[in-house]
C-alpha cells in the first residue's frame, strides 16, 4: 500500500524511514514520541501514508496501529485504512515471516505455535472490533480494504482527496514458498529448543 502512495507522488513509509542518523523504525519513533508527551506522529507529519507500525522494544512487541485513538485525537480529520484479508492466511503469513513468531513467543512466554496462533487470532478479532466500534459514528473516517477481494479502484474511490494511480498498485510482501518453508523449519526448531530447556 505504501508503494501505491509513493508511486503516486506522496510521501509514504512502510515500517521505517530514512533519517539523517540512519534508518528509524516508525513504531519506535511513535513510542518515543508518546513517552515524551509529543503527538504520536511528531516528525512524521509530512507522510500521507504510514504502515507496518510495530517494533520489538524492551523484549516486547509495541504496536503503533493499536494507538489509532491517540492518532485520531492528535490529528483530527485523519483517514484510517483498515487492511483486512482472510484471517487464516494472515495467521500463516505472520507465522512464516522471518523470525517474527520466535520473537513473539519468547516475548510473551508462550509454549509454542498453537498458543501463538491463538493469541494472534484473539488480537485480530479484538482489533477489528475495537476499530469498527470506535469509528461506528464516523464511517467516512474509516476505510476498510480487503486485500484479497476488494479492487484497488474501490479503494481509490474512497480516497477522493488523493490522486492515486491504480497502475501503481501491486501486492507485495508475500512470503515466497521456499522462504516460508525455511522460516517454518526455523520456528519449529526454536519451539523444540524451548521445550527442552
Amino acid at each position: 500500500m505504501a508503494k501505491l502512495f509513493a508511486a503516486s507522488g506522496y510521501d509514504a513509509a512502510h515500517w521505517r524511514v530514512q533519517r539523517k542518523s540512519g534508518k528509524m523504525n516508525l513504531a519506535r519513533m511513535m513510542k518515543k514520541n508518546i513517552e515524551a508527551g509529543r503527538k504520536p506522529l511528531h516528525r512524521l507529519e509530512r507522510y500521507a501514508f504510514l504502515s507496518d507500525l510495530e517494533c520489538f522494544e524492551d523484549g516486547k512487541i509495541w504496536s503503533g496501529f493499536l494507538r489509532f485513538r491517540e492518532i485520531d485525537t492528535a490529528y483530527p480529520g485523519t483517514k484510517f485504512l483498515l487492511n483486512t484479508r482472510d484471517k487464516g492466511d494472515w495467521l500463516q503469513s505472520r507465522l512464516t515471516h522471518r523470525n517474527y513468531a520466535q520473537k513473539f513467543i519468547a516475548a510473551h512466554g508462550l509454549s509454542g505455535v498453537e498458543d501463538c496462533l491463538a493469541v494472534w487470532s484473539d488480537d485480530w478479532d479484538r482489533h477489528l472490533a475495537d476499530v469498527r466500534e470506535y469509528f461506528r459514528d464516523r464511517p467516512l473516517d474509516l476505510i476498510e480494504f480487503n486485500i484479497d477481494t476488494d479492487s484497488i479502484g474501490d479503494l481509490i474511490g474512497q480516497l477522493p482527496d488523493f490522486d492515486l494511480d491504480a497502475q501503481a498498485w501491486t501486492r507485495t510482501g508475500e512470503t515466497k514458498p521456499e522462504n516460508a518453508r525455511r522460516n517454518r523449519a526455523a520456528l519449529d526448531a526454536f519451539v523444540e529448543g524451548r521445550r527442552r530447556d
